[in-house]
């Protein structure tokens, strides 16, 4: 049976009884042992499987990733340079979202924008509208599938 082992934070208490007095280092050592904070979060983007596989494939044409076109994509819509036109709703059972696209932007940016948009005196805007306006400003969706979304 293989030996027991002790946990993280059993560690870090024999350390900081090692360190005696030392309140500076012990601080310090309990500080290491905390989980790290995520510097990102997951933004999970409803899309259609083609669409998101020709956004994926774009940007690595263009040498960038989906995240960095969310993430400039959202700064330039708190900066006020990205209009987001209010969405057009699909009949219901009629959407072609049948993929999710995942990125993580700073974390920080994603607060501020949720924070925007819950702000704002437009009752429709949403993180997702303006996700769609940065996808579509990326990647204009073809004419066809304009005419669809008009048509539903």
């Amino acid at each position: 049976m293989p030996p027991r082992t002790r946990s993280r934070r059993a560690m870090v208490e024999e350390v900081v009884a090692a360190l005696g007095d030392r309140t500076d280092l012990i601080d310090f050592v309990r500080k290491l042992a905390e989980p790290a904070e995520r510097t990102d979060a997951n933004v999970p983007i409803r899309e259609s499987r083609e669409r998101i596989a020709h956004i994926k494939e774009k940007a690595e044409a263009q040498g960038t990733t989906v995240t960095a076109v969310i993430t400039t994509g959202v700064a330039d819509f708190l900066a006020g340079t990205l209009p987001v036109p209010k969405p057009v709703r699909a009949r219901p059972g009629t959407s072609q979202a049948d993929g999710m696209l995942n990125v993580r932007p700073d974390a920080e940016l994603i607060v501020r924008l949720k924070e925007h948009c819950a702000q704002a005196p437009e009752s429709w805007l949403r993180p997702a509208a303006v996700y769609a306006a940065i996808l579509d400003r990326f990647d204009p969706p073809a004419p066809a599938d304009a005419d669809a979304a008009e048509q539903g």
